[in-house]
């Protein structure tokens, strides 16, 4: 067996995660990846790669598999990785919308990846990893109001469909994510003190006023990134963070991701503000249920949010100040 393993990670010397050094050796994975559903025991390893790693924390594999019972096609499974355990909960989540409503081939188009089963001794579980186009490259693209409206009802048939889960996001949390990001800055843009704290205040009187609609299950990282577009499906990724709370959270948070990277990759926020209101104006068509009010307030704080996290990449450092202008003029300061 000759599988290549670009490990440029060097994941498996996390020391939270030392089972990893057997999720990259692939004579230990080969039988397990056999014996998940829908594989087949006949398949050969190609290759392994790590695609994402953050220290201590998770990490996604991906491993190609080909011939046997897949005809000599290369199939590719990802695997999903936690460091501190098991993830059971979002795998069972995952499985449960795969099997009731979400298959890959559902009739309404809206899936999430086939889920082939655990590796629980390696803390992975994996799924079948999907062809398609990039959530931020379909929307702008062509028929990037197509692919808007699409993602928008997506959205709503997930907060319908999803089962109320027993963690909460409430606004409270949402604020004290907030606040500990700016502190952050404000420790490392010391010049920014006074225009950040007036941010934070402005913030926090903006949270207030929202309203307080019946809660349901959110995705609670719902952006661009969490979506693919392939034709007229949309596959829904990363269920890992859902949580019973307002289900304009969801909405707020997607329409600020495509204003934050149209400001950094077009130079202008509202690039794709088409198909920022196609995405809300078909939410609200496929029966979403946030109220429109809390959506833009929820949006405005996932804004204030990335001026914090643009300080965290080194190519989004440039665009802080203006984010932070951004901000400023959104809450009218």
């Amino acid at each position: 067996m000759t599988v290549t393993i670009p490990d440029s990670h060097a994941v498996a010397t996390d020391p939270a995660m030392p089972f990893m050094a057997r999720a990259l050796d692939p004579a230990h994975m080969q039988p397990r990846l056999r014996s998940l559903r829908g594989v087949g025991s006949d398949v050969e390893l190609r290759a392994i790669r790590v695609t994402r790693w953050k220290p201590g924390r998770r990490c996604l594999v991906e491993y190609d598999l080909s011939g046997g019972s897949i005809n000599a096609a290369c199939r590719t499974l990802v695997g999903k990785v936690r460091a501190k355990s098991f993830d059971a909960s979002t795998y069972t989540l995952a499985r449960q919308l795969c099997e009731g409503g979400f298959q890959p081939n559902s009739a309404d188009g809206v899936s999430v990846p086939a889920v082939l089963g655990a590796i629980p001794e390696c803390h992975m579980w994996l799924q079948d990893k999907v062809s398609g186009t990039p959530g931020w490259e379909a929307l702008r693209g062509a028929d990037g109001l197509h692919a808007a409206r699409r993602i928008g009802g997506a959205l709503a048939k997930l907060q319908r469909v999803l089962p109320l889960p027993s963690r909460g996001h409430t606004m409270a949390d949402e604020l004290a994510g907030l606040d500990k990001g700016l502190d952050a800055v404000r420790g490392r843009y010391p010049q920014w003190d006074r225009r950040l704290s007036v941010v934070q205040r402005a913030c926090q009187r903006l949270a207030a006023a929202a309203r307080h609609p019946s809660v349901s299950a959110v995705h609670r990282d719902f952006y661009h990134d969490q979506v693919i577009v392939e034709g007229d499906r949309i596959w829904l990724l990363d269920l890992d963070l859902v949580a019973e709370g307002d289900p304009a959270v969801d909405a707020g948070n997607f329409v600020a991701h495509l204003a934050e990277q149209s400001l950094r990759v077009c130079r202008n926020p509202e690039a794709l503000a088409a198909e920022e209101a196609a995405f809300v104006s078909a939410f609200y068509q496929a029966g979403g249920q946030a109220d429109a009010d809390n959506i833009e307030i929820y949006e405005t704080l996932s804004l204030a949010r990335h001026i914090y996290l643009s300080t965290t990449f080194e190519t989004r450092r440039p665009y802080t100040s203006a984010l932070l202008a951004l901000c400023e003029q959104r809450l009218r300061l």
